[in-house]
């Protein structure tokens, strides 16, 4: 009788996540040094939609930067409003490293649904693209 085994242990896989962890929360980390520097809602740094500039309408990634802002200040509520893809993508970036993490240290992943990932990012891209323009 073959034994199946539900789980590989590959060695340096963990490593691997805690080097891209660290290479991301840098990131993270110089980010909310310029947005703290420079805050977004009263500097003209940053640059300008073009599709808002050429159709006056609000593309998906429109209120990014503003929304990444205040959520690295602490604001949830204003980060929703400005864009809700901003905190779906992070949500969903999250649930995704988290899996990959404890799979990582030899715990069996928990699988979700593609479909919920698809509804939860269509639906804010949806929103955020074409029903805040209508509203």
């Amino acid at each position: 009788m073959k034994e199946e085994h539900s789980h590989v242990r590959v060695p340096g896989r963990g490593l691997h996540w805690i080097v891209g962890g660290a290479i991301v929360g840098g990131a993270h980390v110089a980010v909310a040094l310029v947005f703290h520097n420079m805050n977004p809602y009263e500097t003209r740094i940053f640059p300008e939609c073009i599709w808002h500039q050429l159709t006056g309408w609000e593309c998906p990634l429109c209120g990014a930067t503003r929304a990444l802002a205040s959520l690295l200040a602490g604001d949830l509520v204003r980060s929703v409003t400005m864009n809700p893809l901003v905190i779906a993508s992070y949500v969903g970036v999250a649930i995704l490293v988290g899996q990959t993490a404890v799979e990582s240290v030899g715990y069996r992943r928990v699988q979700w649904p593609l479909w919920t990932a698809v509804a939860v990012m269509g639906s804010a891209a949806f929103y955020t693209g074409v029903l805040r323009n209508l509203l």
